[in-house]
This record gives C-alpha cells, sequence and structure tokens, in this order.
C-alpha cells in the first residue's frame, strides 16, 4: 500500500456488503463496517476512497445496516458522512482518535443530511460532537445512547432530555467525560423512561449531574453508576440533596445484598452489592466518605442495611495523625464485615491502622468508650504483608483481655466475637503467613464460636502434615464461603 502523507485508507475500510436478511426476509439489506485500515469491497481486493470521492460509499450506503467507524485522520475525510442518507441504518459507532493530542474538531458533524434514521437503535460516539436533529430519532427505535471523550459542542441538558422523551425503547445510556451544557432549571422535565436499565455518569459536570439526576427518574434501573473527579471546593456543590435521593434509591435496589464501601487514598466509592456504584476520586474522596457516613446516618434516609466496609491501599500514618478518612470510617453505622488489604508499599504501621479501626478512643472515662463496629462479625486479611498478630491483639482487646497494643482496653461493655476471619494473601505472598499464627487466630476465634479460613478452606481442618504455603489455583480462587 502507497505510503502518501495522511492517504484516506490508513485510517478507514468498508467491509462491503454481505448479504443480511431483516425481519421481512429482504435480502437487499447489507451490512457495511468502516474500521480501521483500507478500503476492501467484498474482502478481495484493496482500494483508495479519497475524501472528495467516496464512490462505492455513497453507492451503496443506503443499504446499510451497521456503520463502525474508528478514524484518526483528519475531519475532513469525514465529511462525506455529512452528505449521505443511511435510511436503513440500525447500529452507528463512531470513534475519532486523531493523531494529534492538540486537536480539536472544528465543529460537530451534520451526520446525513440530518435526514431520518427510522431504524436506529444504537448510537456510540467517542470523541466527536454531532448537530443533534431530533427528527433523526423520530422511528422511536433507540436503545443505546453512549457518548464519550466530547469536550466542545457536547449536547446540553434539554437535547439529552428530548432524545429521552422520544426514546421509549431505550435501555443504556452512558456519558463518560461529556461537557454536557445545563438548561434552565425551571423549564426542564422530570422524565420516568420505563425501560431505562443502565444509567451511567462519569466526568459529568457536576451541575450536569445534579440536572440529569433531577430529571431523570427511571422507576427501576438495576445499573446505576456515577463517577467524578472533584476538587475540594466542588464537593458542597457535587454531594447535594439531589445526589442523596440517587443514592437512596441506588441502595433500595439492591435485593437483600450488604452495602459495599471501598475507600483508598484517593477514592472512595459506595455501591448497592450489585452492580450500582458512586465514586468519588481526587481531592473531594474524603469529603465524598464523610457524606456517605452522613447519608447513611441520616434518619430521613429510609435505607438500613449491613455495610461491608474495604479499606485498601492507604498510606502510612502515625496513632497520633490519624487521616480524616478512618475517622469516617469509624463512625460509619451497621458494618458487620471488614476488609484490610495490607502491602508493605502501602503502609507499614498496621498497628496503627488496626488500632485505629478496631478500639476506641481513649479520651474520657470507660463509661464513655465506643467501640468502632460494634456489629462487626466477618474480617478479611488480604495482601502480601501479614496482619494476624497485631489482629490477634486488637482481637484480644476487644474481648477485654491483655494485649501488646497497650494496657488492657477498659470498658462498661464489649462487642460480641467476631464470628469468621477470611485470610487471603496475593498470589506468591503465601510464605509471609505463618502456621503458628494461624493456629493462634483460630484458637482466639474458636474460642468465640467462630472460624478462620486460610485461602478458602477451613484452618482447623488443615492437615498438621500438609503445607499451608504452597500455590493452589483450588485454594486461591476468589470467593470461598
Amino acid at each position: 500500500m502507497a505510503n502518501a502523507a495522511r492517504p484516506f485508507h490508513q485510517h478507514a475500510y468498508i467491509g462491503l456488503p454481505h448479504v443480511e436478511k431483516d425481519d421481512s426476509g429482504d435480502p437487499s439489506v447489507m451490512d457495511g463496517r468502516l474500521k480501521p485500515g483500507f478500503f476492501q469491497p467484498c474482502g478481495e481486493s484493496a482500494a483508495a476512497i479519497k475524501p472528495d470521492a467516496p464512490g462505492p460509499v455513497s453507492q451503496t450506503s443506503s443499504r446499510w445496516r451497521r456503520l463502525d467507524i474508528t478514524h484518526n485522520g483528519t475531519p475532513e475525510e469525514l465529511e462525506w458522512m455529512e452528505e449521505t442518507s443511511i435510511s436503513m441504518l440500525e447500529n452507528l459507532y463512531l470513534e475519532f482518535d486523531p493523531d494529534d493530542d492538540d486537536w480539536s474538531p472544528p465543529g460537530p458533524l451534520n451526520l446525513f443530511e440530518g435526514s431520518a434514521l427510522p431504524k436506529l437503535q444504537m448510537i456510540t460516539l467517542i470523541g466527536i460532537p454531532l448537530v443533534w436533529e431530533l427528527g433523526q430519532l423520530a422511528g422511536g427505535r433507540l436503545k443505546h445512547l453512549e457518548l464519550g471523550q466530547i469536550r466542545s459542542d457536547a449536547p446540553s441538558v434539554p437535547q439529552i432530555l428530548d432524545i429521552i422523551r422520544v426514546s421509549p425503547l431505550l435501555t443504556t445510556f452512558s456519558l463518560h467525560c461529556v461537557q454536557v451544557i445545563t438548561g434552565n432549571s425551571a423549564v426542564l422535565r422530570t422524565l420516568r423512561p420505563q425501560a431505562l436499565r443502565e444509567f451511567s455518569l462519569a466526568e459529568v459536570p457536576t451541575a450536569s449531574t445534579n440536572q440529569l439526576l433531577l430529571c431523570i427518574r427511571p422507576p427501576q434501573c438495576p445499573l446505576f453508576t456515577i463517577r467524578n473527579t472533584l476538587i475540594q471546593e466542588e464537593g458542597t456543590d457535587f454531594f447535594s440533596p439531589v445526589l442523596e435521593s440517587a443514592l437512596q434509591t441506588m441502595l433500595r435496589d439492591r435485593k437483600g445484598k450488604r452495602i459495599y464501601i471501598v475507600i483508598t487514598s484517593h477514592s472512595t466509592m459506595v455501591s448497592n452489592g450489585r452492580y450500582s456504584h458512586i465514586q468519588i476520586n481526587g481531592e473531594a474522596a474524603i469529603a465524598g466518605l464523610e457524606w456517605v457516613r452522613r447519608c447513611l446516618e441520616s434518619q430521613t434516609l429510609a435505607i438500613r442495611g449491613e455495610v461491608h466496609v474495604d479499606v485498601q491501599y492507604l498510606e502510612d500514618f502515625s496513632p497520633d495523625d490519624v487521616p480524616r478518612a478512618i475517622q469516617a470510617v469509624r463512625s460509619i453505622p451497621n458494618v458487620l464485615e471488614l476488609t484490610l488489604q495490607a502491602d508493605p508499599d502501602d503502609w507499614h504501621n498496621g498497628a496503627s491502622l488496626l488500632r485505629s479501626l478496631a478500639l476506641p478512643h481513649a479520651e474520657g472515662s470507660p463509661e464513655e468508650h465506643e467501640w468502632p463496629f460494634p456489629q462487626l462479625q466477618l474480617v478479611t486479611l488480604g495482601g502480601t504483608y501479614s496482619l494476624i498478630s497485631i489482629f490477634i491483639q486488637v482481637l484480644r482487646a476487644r474481648l477485654g483481655l491483655e494485649s501488646t497494643l497497650g494496657l488492657r482496653v477498659l470498658a462498661s461493655s464489649y462487642p460480641p466475637p467476631i464470628k469468621v476471619v477470611r485470610v487471603r494473601p496475593d498470589f506468591g505472598a503465601h510464605h509471609c503467613f505463618s502456621r503458628s499464627e494461624l493456629d493462634e487466630l483460630q484458637d482466639i476465634i474458636g474460642a468465640g464460636g467462630g472460624n478462620v479460613y486460610w485461602r478458602s478452606r477451613l484452618w482447623k481442618d488443615w492437615p498438621k502434615d500438609q503445607p499451608h504455603n504452597q500455590p493452589d489455583p483450588v485454594l486461591d480462587r476468589f470467593g470461598g464461603i
């Protein structure tokens, strides 16, 4: 193939066309595809398509059902799409990935002369804006709308609401890195799309996120996700009553699953234990965790349920300087399950972490001591660094026994014993967890009627003559009890 300067055929091809019957049995309805590579009619020879002479493109487009384009050339090379009518189109995938990182589109494309697309069911647009002609979707068959990486000439909230309004069959709605323009809140309508099953917003401006959440209220939506990276100053606007209402709706749909909260150094995620979650990344992640805690404590939030807290990859800290994240975690109500991932590169002071999460503050009289996670029943210890020896001392303290963490913790009452401990080291880290530690852990958990699981097997049933620290794909499988 000739190596000309940015020839069109280096950026796209159309596989033309194989016969595919539609529901009526008409063999004239064909499938055309445009993807990275070269023009290849009927899968045989190759020929270039010039931007000013699309040739077979316009000749066969009236029969296309599917059009997939991934383009990294210039915008001008896609102008043929503005002059082409594709009345049979059902699925459109258009991705623009320019070689020049600083490139930005001069303006939105006016696809297919604005002509109607009565059969269109799926739209995926990545990196390129369109002129939105509502009449193109008048057929009402749209089921999938996905927009991503659109930073200029993005659709507005009213335009998005109009698209949803004329698309009663819409099941998937997804925006990722789209600079959605806000509308006049006073005139925005509330929609309750009956068919919507997947609703996803990621890196959408806060004001637009709030308007979309306020206006799009599906009766049921099994997959609901919001992910934003915020600076600290944005937290006040983002953690609004609208988002709290969305959280309440999401948690109500958890079908008996535990509320799942994952905390890292730079993100907070709360999930309904199924497929839906709200995730806050960046500077406002800790503020997001505090917001989640307040929501779960709120008397007005009509959601009560068991909580699973997963603490991952926090930086090292000293006992006298407990991070805000840990302080917020300690106060989360109804925590029955706790997961800790311990890796030396992320924290060395495991005692500080466990002391902060599992022991009461020393301030005040013993009668005033409040135990974190008083309902805690299940703990999972994982990672590449063993916390078992420290955890044993925490268990002793929570039972009112002497421990090496300091003097006996005096309190008017102590939490009930933890019933299940799972130890799941990362692959290749089994040697960091000794048999004697596991035996001692089983003794103290067993005294309260509980059990220890080592790599998904009951430790008390582990044969004494069998090495415990050899890799085993069955024992190390994800899951367990």
